[in-house]
């Protein structure tokens, strides 16, 4: 028996809420980072006050700034005009199929998986008319994260991956399938949240609070083992990032 359409607006929305979750978890981490980089700088910056043995304390601590993750998005192989972009990945994508084991995996991800590749294959897109750039992108992402998802036996992603293309399968049943969608959620909101309460990303938001960034940065260098200075050459150091 087929979904109602009620059922499937109701993955679907949690697929979206799944979409804007992940975003902002990947932009939070991002941007944590970067204050975890300048509470570094800071730290050097007082170590560079002390003596040698003190610095070497930290040495083993990242001073360079976090790397982000430089895979290629599939969105490039789309400019304007549609014009495909000359890279060898292409050519494995055209194929793409072959490379995939579907021998572990259950019915109905078998099922997802092919409404995700009649939507989503490079083949298709390439000379697709109707959407925009920015739904070709999506969609050339979605074929890449649910390879990835297939390979890392994933199935549960793909209830969420091809719900944002409007793909559904009757061969899983919805209560289930709304748990899964749930789990991968609450797993977002759960790094946003251990985010948030971080020591680094309340350094960062606390820029209009000064008492609040020499409460954390003197608390930081204590756990360090760090000699800490005097408030006011903390004060001098911190105002110096601006």
């Amino acid at each position: 028996m087929s979904f109602s359409d009620k059922k499937k607006k109701r993955i679907k929305d949690i697929a979206v809420i799944i979409k804007n979750s992940k975003k902002m978890s990947a932009e939070m981490t991002s941007i944590n980072n970067e204050y975890e980089l300048e509470l570094f700088e800071v730290i050097e910056s007082v170590l560079s006050l002390n003596n040698p043995k003190e610095e070497s304390a930290t040495s083993s601590s990242p001073s360079k700034r976090p790397k982000r993750n430089k895979k290629p998005f599939r969105s490039k192989l789309f400019k304007k005009g549609i014009i495909p972009y000359n890279d060898s990945s292409i050519e494995k994508s055209d194929k793409i199929e072959q490379y995939i084991d579907k021998s572990k995996m259950p019915d109905w991800s078998k099922d997802l998986w092919r409404k995700i590749m009649i939507k989503c294959h490079p083949d298709k897109l390439i000379h697709e008319t109707e959407l925009s750039n920015a739904d070709l992108a999506e969609r050339s992402q979605i074929m890449i994260e649910a390879s990835e998802s297939i390979e890392e036996e994933d199935w549960d992603n793909l209830i969420y991956l091809a719900a944002l293309i409007d793909g559904f399968t009757e061969k899983l049943k919805f209560n289930q399938q709304v748990n899964q969608l749930n789990k991968i959620n609450n797993k977002n909101s759960k790094t946003i949240l251990e985010i948030q309460n971080s020591l680094t990303w309340h350094w960062g938001i606390s820029w209009s609070i000064p008492i609040k960034r020499l409460t954390i940065l003197k608390h930081v260098l204590k756990i360090k083992n760090i000699t800490i200075p005097s408030d006011t050459t903390l004060k001098n150091i911190i105002d110096n990032l601006e």
